[in-house]
């Protein structure tokens, strides 16, 4: 999960960087370095909506006798 969110903020913040560098321009614009950022987040996002469709984000409370006993 944790390597999920890094891909996010790390391909936002590369995606936004790159603005301001003076690279050429590949597709739609953007450079290289813009089209593998936007791949990053993209895939992070992915993988955080996979996870989150799976069950909880965070991690799962350990069982105890008094949580699975039932009355």
């Amino acid at each position: 999960m944790l390597f999920a969110f890094y891909l996010v903020l790390a391909g936002t913040e590369r995606f936004l960087v790159e603005f301001v560098r003076r690279n050429e321009h590949i597709l739609l614009g953007l450079t290289q370095a813009q089209l593998i950022s936007l791949a990053m987040v993209a895939g992070g996002v992915g993988w955080l909506a996979m996870k989150a469709r799976r069950g909880p984000l965070g991690r799962a409370a350990p069982q105890t006798a008094a949580t699975r006993a039932t009355p």
